[in-house]
């Protein structure tokens, strides 16, 4: 029978701290630093690379083609105001 997945994540410490990896004794050291449980501390650390490698948003298509800029304008000429300028105003002197 096979176990179900679980959200739980074993982590293994390098014998001595890298660029890409640091030692218990690290980890337990920003712990008391911080304040915070050593489980703590790791999510900081992670929430922090997803927030400065990660777009906070989904790409778009990249820029507007003509045609879809025309179409733009075409339709918001139909809903603009018709006539004349009963007054003027700017948030702006």
């Amino acid at each position: 029978m096979t176990e179900p997945p679980t959200d739980q994540l074993s982590l293994e410490f390098h014998s001595q701290d890298t660029p890409s990896g640091i030692t218990r004794s690290t980890l337990r050291s920003l712990a008391r630093e911080l304040k915070l449980s050593e489980r703590q501390v790791v999510h900081l650390a992670l929430a922090r690379l997803a927030n400065e490698k990660l777009p906070a948003y989904l790409q778009d298509d990249g820029p507007l083609t003509m045609a879809q800029i025309h179409a733009i304008q075409s339709d918001a000429d139909v809903h603009m105001p018709k006539g004349r300028v009963l007054r003027r105003m700017t948030l702006f002197s």
